[in-house]
């Protein structure tokens, strides 16, 4: 019997905490919809651009909705002049911690939603499992570096397959830096 109790203690706790962040993204992505970042910048002030640009990096990686307005205001701080290559350090950063929060979202997701959508999260799974490591972390690193994409796209399925996140990381991390990096110096 307790084994029971355990059981449905982790899945309430695990449910829990997809909630959470559920609601976490809900929250920031209506922040960033209603003020945008011009009005994030006006509320924290023009000195702090580089962190206005890694608070918009983060809820930039937070969602598909949030992701267009995250690369207009890259491309708007960096025609003002702001230097690439710490806009890569800053925002490629925050950009990461955001991939992080999808990525942990889509791996607590899966112990919450194992029971109802086991099948769905096998095949992603097997997917994974069947590719070399080295190919994986390729592709990471590529997407994020050179796709104009919503990062969940690959975080959130890569967190549903149980991918290890020590493996995520370096790739995900570098990819973000390159990303912003090239984009910033793009619109310089």
């Amino acid at each position: 019997m307790k084994k029971k109790k355990t059981k449905a203690h982790q899945f309430k706790k695990n449910i829990s905490i997809f909630l959470i962040l559920l609601l976490f993204l809900a929250v920031w992505t209506l922040l960033v919809n209603n003020y945008g970042a011009q009005g994030l910048v006006e509320l924290l002030g023009p000195a702090n651009s580089y962190l206005v640009l890694a608070l918009i990096a983060l809820s930039g990686g937070l969602s598909a909705v949030t992701a267009p307005g995250f690369i207009a205001a890259l491309a708007t701080f960096a025609a003002g002049g702001m230097n690439p290559f710490l806009m890569g350090l800053t925002a490629g950063a925050a950009l990461f911690l955001g991939d992080s929060l999808l990525y942990y979202f889509g791996f607590k997701g899966r112990k919450a939603l194992f029971p109802y959508f086991e099948k769905y999260l096998k095949i992603i799974s097997d997917f994974v499992e069947k590719k070399p490591l080295w190919l994986i972390r390729i592709l990471v690193y590529l997407y994020f570096s050179f796709a104009p994409l919503p990062n969940d796209i690959v975080a959130i399925p890569l967190g549903l397959a149980g991918f290890k996140y020590r493996k995520f990381a370096l790739p995900a991390l570098l990819g973000n830096i390159t990303f912003v990096t090239w984009v910033g110096l793009l619109f310089m």
